[in-house]
């Protein structure tokens, strides 16, 4: 049976997959309806809002972002402390090969060694990909800030001001009306 050990990395690989995913997406979104406002103005506000509900997204998963940046901290500390355990590997490979008695310890140290490796290289392409993640994010991050949401035009208030007002007056006669029912 395989190795059936707990990865504490698995959920922040699945994140950085899919918010790679999702602003590849959004990025395409926004090519697509510039290209298409390039031909037609009256598409621009479509591009607008596209890069808001991006700026949006970016903000919403701003504590993610950072708990990616802690990781890749991380990471950058355990790739300098197992290239450290590797040199030790290494070292102790060395002087066990001149001895003919400690050649099935060669082996096994050769294949530590291996295992070290792999875990450097995979460890390096994990922090590849939060690169190539955050610097999407500080790319859009670093562009226009987003416009407040404008407030509705007056004619809407006052539209649902008249809706309050009919819910308050059917409330009073409501109420009036079970008065009388228990006077009577």
């Amino acid at each position: 049976m395989g190795d059936m050990s707990f990865d504490e990395t698995h959920n922040v690989r699945e994140a950085i997959d899919f918010l790679t995913d999702k602003l590849t997406l959004r990025e395409k979104l926004i090519q697509g309806a510039k290209q298409i406002s390039d031909k037609d103005q009256k598409y621009s506000f479509t591009v607008k809002r596209f890069e808001d509900l991006l700026a949006d997204f970016l903000r919403l998963y701003q504590p993610v972002f950072d708990k990616i940046t802690g990781h890749k901290e991380a990471l950058q500390k355990e790739i300098l402390s197992q290239k450290q355990a590797l040199a030790g590997v290494t070292g102790m490979i060395e002087v066990a090969k001149g001895v003919d008695v400690l050649a099935e310890r060669v082996r096994e140290l050769e294949s530590e060694a291996k295992g070290i490796e792999t875990t450097i290289k995979d460890r390096t392409k994990a922090i590849e990909k939060i690169d190539y993640l955050l610097s999407k994010t500080k790319h859009r991050s670093s562009d226009q800030p987003r416009v407040d949401y404008e407030a509705p035009s007056g004619n809407v208030l006052n539209q649902n001001d008249d809706f309050l007002f009919e819910l308050e007056d059917t409330s009073k006669k409501t109420q009036a009306s079970r008065k009388a029912a228990s006077r009577q």
